[in-house]
């Protein structure tokens, strides 16, 4: 919820290097795509930097029983098809902060 407005900043990072989007299996490597969608439609974001959103409810605490934000986690086709096989894991952080 955010009291001062519906304006508020999205900041993504990965655990890969300098927080790069990325899965491992411990050997490999794959990047990833991070979208974010408050109801606008999905948005690219880039690690660390500050995403300006402006869809936030800040009349109810739950969201007034519309749609809350969405995430998108993309791999890509090729990365996916080329992969060796195994176990892939990362850990994915976002900071949201109203304004």
């Amino acid at each position: 919820r955010n009291n001062g407005g519906a304006d508020y900043r999205v900041v993504a990072s990965g655990d890969g290097a300098g927080g790069a989007f990325t899965v491992s299996n411990g050997v490999d490597l794959l990047p990833y795509q991070v979208d974010w969608n408050d109801g606008g439609g999905f948005v690219a974001l880039s690690t660390g930097v500050a995403a300006g959103m402006t869809g936030a409810n800040q009349s109810s605490v739950d969201c007034a029983g519309v749609n809350n934000a969405a995430v998108q986690v993309t791999v890509g086709g090729l990365d996916m098809s080329t992969a060796s096989p195994g176990v892939y894991a990362s850990t994915l952080t976002l900071l949201i902060e109203p304004l």
